[in-house]
């Protein structure tokens, strides 16, 4: 059995018009059938186009949303702003090599100051746990941070860890899409 879905409204006209059907049957019986089938048709008729009147006269108008809120609304979208950087650890000849990215990963825009903060990191694990690499075979992962400020020209990836061998990527240019692909060196 198929099930169908059906709105309030659609199910209160179909209620009121079983209802009318009913009353209309049973009135028949006080007249003859051709009067009875006037009768059915005008009510039903009239029925009918009050409902689609009524409907009509609900529907509501696009609403006109005030510019002030529109521009509220626009600087809160540039703040949610994501940067997503795919990242390839290039082939090693070594077998069991083992990365991971810690939480202390930033993109650093030294020039103005500013650190993206690192918010998800996709086919790689966090400190303290490790990811093994494939041998012989590239290694991608995909880190997203938070936005870039607008007047960022470019940044660097940089892990910020207590040891050595942290990521680095040095001067990558800003484009409009933010999202960036590149290949990670140990620092």
């Amino acid at each position: 059995m198929k099930k169908v879905k059906i709105r309030y409204d659609q199910l209160l006209f179909l209620y009121a018009y079983l209802r009318f059907v009913d009353l209309s049957l049973d009135r028949s019986r006080w007249k003859s059938f051709s009067k009875k089938i006037l009768l059915i048709n005008f009510n039903l008729n009239k029925f009918v186009k009050d409902y689609i009147i009524k409907a009509v006269e609900e529907t509501i108008v696009k609403p006109v949303i005030a510019k002030e809120i529109l521009e509220s609304l626009k600087t809160k979208v540039e703040e949610e702003k994501q940067v997503i950087v795919h990242c390839c650890f290039p082939a090693s000849p070594f077998l069991g090599n083992l990365i991971r990215i810690w939480h202390t990963t930033y993109l650093i825009d030294d020039r103005i100051g500013h650190r993206s903060k690192l918010i998800h990191a996709e086919n790689i694990t966090i400190f303290p746990n490790w990811t093994a690499v494939p041998f012989m075979k590239d290694f991608w992962f995909t880190l997203i941070f938070s936005g870039l400020p607008k007047d960022c020209k470019s940044f660097d990836l940089r892990e910020v860890i207590p040891e050595e061998g942290g990521f680095v990527v040095k001067s990558i240019k800003r484009n409009s899409l933010d999202v960036y692909k590149v290949k990670i060196s140990e620092s």
